[in-house]
């Protein structure tokens, strides 16, 4: 599992200053908005998690909604600095910051200085790495946790060293810890190591080089047993429910696909963001292919995993579920880029035609990448994830007395109710609501639409052909804007 033989042409002085002059802008852009309006899933993790002693947090599981380790290091910066956005945010924040240099440092292990900057410096202004670091969820240390359990594997493979598999260990159990999805990540590690030690170690086969590996993963399993054990009974009890949920039904793997490619426009900032990604991609992965199966399946096999036990457990599958390998994503989008760039360069010098720039080519088509990245970064700030508090405010200031709020949906019932302190009943049916407008005119706010399409299709051709709509206020969540609507007396 050597890396790339080919010069980036980048010394290691250079790299590190620009690696720096990016981690000071990575740190700029995800500081700025962090105090911005919190969405369903974060005020879910406050109200149900966060608020919670430290000890009801490590010995209580209420879903897997919550993420155990975020949880924890939300609840220790609320009670050092004040419950606000930006404080239970902040250890997001921070393990976003610190997967830059992350990348890096594992980059070096796979490839050259060149893709290892580009790479790290198109994670720093990457609007949805951005957008998790700005989100109190575990989701920005997942991708760390990915990292660094990457590098120190690699590390363990090459060198053979205990140590490197004991701290593996202790890595991925954190990662566990954080959210359940790091197994199926540390399960394609073994994989990888397995396929390393067996077939693609040079040389004779030793079983002694087995023995470290098998102790590596065997004590990150024994590890995160005992971070669960509190819970153990709790989480065995929520996998075995076979309740088919709303969440099932519309979070399907076909859902999930559209999803992601919506998200590459979006970060790309174009509409065919997902084709050149898809592009780049496939270059970029049979260019590892040909340098290491291993390095490639380190990358890529943890996906199908993920996405098989989601369908085998009958569990809803979500893209975030996949963003802790984005970082890999990149280093396979910046080789292709590279490699694009290098064919375009030998051409112009085979043609006779070289011109002064051209083998810089394969740089200009990584930079490119990061250009294209950062132009998505205006949307990011112009809305909050879910504007919850503009809906709030619009509503406090317009209804007029004798007129009534309801809420339709588990999206507008937890934040109105539990975090705003707001007495809005929830309407969860047709008869509801027509009762409800018997009192008089009655506003009626939600989010999340296909949720209560899914589960009460009869409710939500009522609200959208008895209740006049009035204002909707955008997010950046996919799917989530907050709808007020006014309905007239019966």
């Amino acid at each position: 599992m050597k890396p790339i033989a080919t010069a980036s042409g980048l010394s290691s002085q250079a790299a590190w200053s620009l690696l720096a002059v990016v981690l000071l802008l990575g740190a700029a852009l995800r500081l700025y908005h962090l105090n911005s309006g919190l969405w369903f899933d974060e005020i879910q993790t406050l109200t149900a998690s966060v608020r919670s002693p430290l000890l009801e947090i490590v010995t209580h599981f209420p879903s897997n909604n919550d993420h155990l380790l975020y949880s924890v290091l939300a609840h220790i910066s609320i009670s050092a600095f004040g419950e606000h956005a930006w404080s239970l945010r902040l250890p997001s924040a921070l393990f976003g910051l610190a997967a830059i240099p992350m990348l890096y440092l594992f980059a070096l292990q796979v490839t050259t200085r060149l893709e290892a900057v580009a790479a790290a410096s198109i994670l720093a202004v990457s609007y949805h790495h951005i957008w998790f670091s700005q989100n109190a969820r575990g989701y920005s240390m997942l991708l760390f946790w990915t990292l660094l359990g990457s590098y120190l594997l690699l590390k363990g493979l090459r060198d053979n060293r205990r140590g490197m598999f004991v701290a593996y260990a202790v890595v991925a159990a954190l990662g566990i810890y954080t959210h359940l999805t790091m197994a199926f990540v540390v399960a394609g590690h073994a994989a990888v190591a397995a396929w390393h030690v067996l077939i693609e170690r040079p040389g004779r086969f030793d079983p002694r080089a087995l023995i470290n590996p098998i102790l590596g993963f065997a004590l990150a399993g024994a590890i995160t047993l005992l971070l669960y054990a509190p819970i153990l009974v709790e989480v065995q009890t929520f996998f075995e429910e076979k309740t088919v949920s709303t969440a099932k039904r519309v979070a399907t793997p076909g859902w999930a696909l559209l999803a992601t490619l919506r998200g590459l426009n979006i970060g790309f900032a174009m509409a065919g963001g997902a084709a050149i990604a898809g592009v780049l991609c496939l270059i970029g992965i049979l260019s590892y292919l040909r340098q290491s199966i291993a390095i490639s399946a380190l990358f890529v096999l943890p996906a199908p995993i993920i996405l098989a036990a989601a369908v085998l457990l009958q569990r809803p599958v979500f893209p975030r579920f996949f963003f802790m390998l984005m970082a890999f994503g990149l280093l396979i989008a910046v080789r292709g880029a590279v490699v694009i760039g290098a064919w375009a360069s030998a051409r112009l010098t085979a043609d006779g035609a070289a011109r002064a720039g051209a083998r810089a080519l394969p740089a200009v088509f990584a930079v490119s990448l990061v250009v294209l990245s950062a132009l998505a970064l205006p949307r990011l700030y112009t809305y909050p994830k879910q504007d919850y508090e503009q809906a709030l405010r619009f509503l406090e200031s317009t209804v007029q007395p004798g007129e009534r709020v309801v809420v339709a949906g588990i999206g507008a019932e937890v934040p109105y109710q539990k975090y705003y302190g707001k007495d809005w009943r929830r309407v969860h049916d047709a008869a509801e609501l027509s009762l409800a407008r018997a009192d008089g005119p009655v506003w009626i706010v939600y989010t999340f639409g296909q949720y209560i399409e899914r589960q009460e299709p009869d409710f939500w051709a009522a609200i959208r052909s008895q209740c006049e709509p009035v204002r909707t206020f955008p997010g950046t969540v996919a799917n989530a804007d907050i709808e007020v609507r006014k309905c007239s007396r019966i």
